[in-house]
């Protein structure tokens, strides 16, 4: 398991990066029912609602493109998910220590899970997506828990207030 680590850890890197661009405003798609009519909505004069927006907020625009609190987290996340995967991977031993035990633990884990559950063939040709899916997405959750993070880009004056 040793010896396919530094080549997974390229797959996992690049599959960390890609998720981290592809998520953001227009990757939850809402879908229509066929034939359904949607009513618009009603929009009160005053604000009846206090706290996080549903939406979120735009920090900034480049190219047109809007930039927002979630998309501005994700890549924070997907960038120290990669500084650690390297950092944990610079100076592989045969007997691991520190960072190197910790990503170990969690590889190598993931891969005994998955192949108790998709069988040793599956494992071999898929490991690298599914670890790398679920290494980001536990990551993003836990960078979600810390306080202030659902907040970046708050405090700016905008038509509406602050």
């Amino acid at each position: 398991m040793i010896a396919q680590v530094p080549k997974l850890k390229y797959r996992v890197a690049l599959l960390l990066l890609a998720a981290a661009l592809f998520t953001g405003p227009g990757s939850g798609l809402v879908f229509a029912q066929a034939g359904e009519k949607s009513t618009p909505p009603v929009v009160s004069p005053e604000p009846t609602e206090t706290g996080l927006r549903q939406d979120a907020v735009e920090i900034a625009r480049i190219f047109e493109l809007p930039i927002t609190n979630s998309m501005v987290v994700t890549w924070i996340t997907a960038l120290g998910l990669i500084a650690f995967a390297k950092f944990a991977t610079r100076n592989m031993k045969p007997v691991p220590e520190g960072a190197q035990n910790l990503w170990e633990w969690l590889v190598e884990g993931l891969h005994t899970f998955l192949e108790g559950v998709i069988g040793s063939h599956l494992v071999k040709r898929t490991f690298w997506f599914f670890a790398s899916i679920f290494i980001f997405i536990l990551a993003a959750n836990w960078v979600g828990l810390i306080p202030g993070v659902g907040t970046v880009g708050w405090g700016h004056q905008t038509p509406r207030g602050l």
